[in-house]
């Protein structure tokens, strides 16, 4: 795949940028010498950023919305009136089957203020052919005949009457759930009974939480592909129907989908959610993970530059 980095740098972004920096010194520091202060490692979590990735060839869009407020710990921006975000696709290793786990801080002013009145995209897996652009991968209301992706999806608090935020597997495949693909994504309930039955599973706040995405593709043709996804160490989805590929296409996963931006314009404040604990492993996961007690702490967000609507 080609990798071609898109790079925008709004006013905003300096005040974020001075804000890391401190942060980012320190991780090159560390980088450089091998070495690193016992507080950096206390903080440092044992998978990947975001930033790591772009770093190895990943494409991004909205770069200016993703800063570092602690060791390891990847913070995405969500401004007021917008719907970006930050995105950043990268290649991973091809396999047929494997298991993105990553962490996830909600804050409550983000969770009350945004996701309960706004859908919101979050990172998942995907496969593109090796020739294609990053970018070509399955998503937007477009299903590539060679592609496929699954990325977590926050509901609002009006979506189906629910009440409260919710979580949703959001599906480009063929088929999966018993759904043919039309239009957009298929979209299917993260609950506590699993696929929609019991109670949609609600959105952790002020605290550390995992997600843990597992994908078995299917035999080219067949409705035999796997999806699994736990939500802090609770199954939600349990799909053995996923046609990920129709007949003839072979393409392997090969692509991480970190895309964490809003359905639509109109977000009422400045928010941010943090990611830590990138992991990717080949296979189903040998075990369900849980929020551990000791977790990274994000420092606070600084405070916000006004800037004037182009």
């Amino acid at each position: 795949m080609t990798a071609t980095t898109l790079v925008r740098m709004p006013r905003k972004s300096m005040a974020r940028i001075a804000a890391s920096g401190a942060v980012t010194m320190a991780l090159v520091a560390g980088m450089l010498t091998g070495s690193w202060s016992t507080a950096a490692e206390a903080a440092v979590p044992p998978g990947e950023t975001l930033q790591d990735f772009a770093a190895r060839g990943g494409v991004q869009d909205s770069p200016e919305n993703l800063t570092m407020p602690s060791p390891g710990v990847s913070r995405v921006h969500l401004d007021q009136g917008r719907m970006n975000g930050y995105k950043v696709r990268s290649s991973i290793a091809t396999a047929t089957e494997a298991t993105l786990t990553y962490r996830v801080l909600v804050p409550r002013d983000t969770h009350d203020n945004g996701l309960s009145l706004i859908d919101l995209k979050m990172p998942g897996l995907a496969g593109a052919p090796a020739d294609q652009s990053l970018w070509y991968a399955s998503s937007g209301g477009t299903l590539q005949p060679d592609s496929f992706s699954v990325r977590l999806h926050a509901r609002k608090s009006s979506s189906y009457s629910v009440g409260h935020p919710w979580w949703d597997a959001y599906i480009y495949a063929p088929y999966a759930a018993g759904k043919t693909f039309n239009t957009w994504g298929i979209s299917v309930p993260i609950s506590t009974g699993t696929n929609g039955a019991g109670e949609r599973m609600r959105i952790p706040v002020d605290r550390w939480f995992d997600v843990q995405i597992h994908v078995k593709l299917n035999t080219p043709g067949v409705n035999d592909g796997l999806l699994n996804i736990w939500i802090d160490g609770q199954q939600g989805i349990r799909l053995s129907d996923v046609r990920w590929r129709p007949a003839g296409v072979t393409t392997p996963l090969n692509l991480l989908m970190a895309e964490t931006f809003y359905n639509s314009p109109g977000a009422p404040k400045d928010a941010h959610i943090d990611f830590a604990d990138f992991l990717i492993t080949p296979g189903a996961p040998t075990t369900t993970v849980a929020a551990p007690v000791v977790e990274p702490a994000p420092a606070p967000s600084p405070e916000p530059v006004v800037e004037p609507t182009p």
